[in-house]
């Protein structure tokens, strides 16, 4: 009878010992084999939290400042990324926006209660940016009543 309490105090010993840590810590390890820093960095902080004086707890904790530095790396790379295309979007456009001879807008003074409105007519300029500046001085002209709004500026080959 002893042999058996004994045996059943050591087998509920080895279960009750069970690290917490490692499922989340092999989950992270995952992430971080497949790049996925934001997901790895989770699942570590999860370990590191779970059970933080386990073997495996210790590791992900020490794992997770390399983590937030992997992740700060891929979001400086990403925004630098972003940037480039910006730049290369905005000088494209403006590549295009030079092949066009004049640009026009129409800006509206007012509408009447009967449903018509004054405009400005058609205003004409030989660049893009000129073209949308005056709709910038016109929409900062009477603020405080919702400035004077103008059409998108087009280009009139």
């Amino acid at each position: 009878m002893r042999v058996i309490l004994g045996v059943v105090f050591v087998i509920s010993l080895t279960t009750g010992c069970k690290d917490k840590a490692e499922e989340p810590l092999a989950a992270c390890q995952a992430s971080e084999a497949k790049s996925d820093w934001a997901d790895a960095l989770q699942k570590c902080n999860l370990a590191a939290t779970v059970d933080p004086s386990s073997k495996s707890g210790l590791a992900a904790g020490a794992k997770l400042d390399e983590l937030r530095s992997k992740l700060a790396a891929k979001k400086k790379a990403d925004d630098e990324e972003a940037a480039k295309a910006e730049t290369a979007r905005k000088v494209a456009q403006a590549v295009e926006d030079a092949k066009c001879p004049m640009w026009t807008t129409i800006c509206t003074l007012g509408r009447f209660p009967d449903g018509s409105e004054q405009t400005t007519g058609i205003q004409r300029f030989d660049t893009r940016a000129k073209c949308e500046s005056i709709g910038k001085e016109m929409g900062a002209i009477g603020k405080e009543m919702g400035g004077i709004p103008c059409d998108p500026c087009r280009c009139k080959p």
